[in-house]
């Protein structure tokens, strides 16, 4: 729902992808993807929510690391409240008005 406020940047489109497949780990090209995104611009805005701890490795498949939402970060943490507070500000709104 963040993106329906704050737009569609490539940190959004990661974010909201994470929220939305958090229950597996997901390799840096799935994530890309899924959020249809090119490689460069995924791995350049993933790093600043690895950095913050917002995602963390969760295995290492073959050369790929698999990236997780770290449930016990703060961030994290406040991060998916927000977004629930955001989806029931707009959920009696139409898409195109938010």
């Amino acid at each position: 729902m963040m993106y329906r406020v704050f737009g569609e940047s490539p940190t959004i489109k990661i974010v909201e992808w994470m929220l939305a497949n958090q229950e597996f780990d997901h390799a840096i090209s799935e994530i890309a993807s899924g959020t249809e995104l090119n490689i460069a611009t995924t791995k350049r805005n993933f790093e600043p929510l690895v950095a913050h701890g917002v995602v963390k490795v969760s295995r290492i498949l073959r050369k790929d690391s698999l990236y997780v939402l770290d449930l016990q970060n703060r961030c994290t943490k406040a991060i998916i409240e927000f977004d629930k507070q955001i989806a029931k500000c707009c959920e009696n709104e139409p898409e195109d008005t938010v």
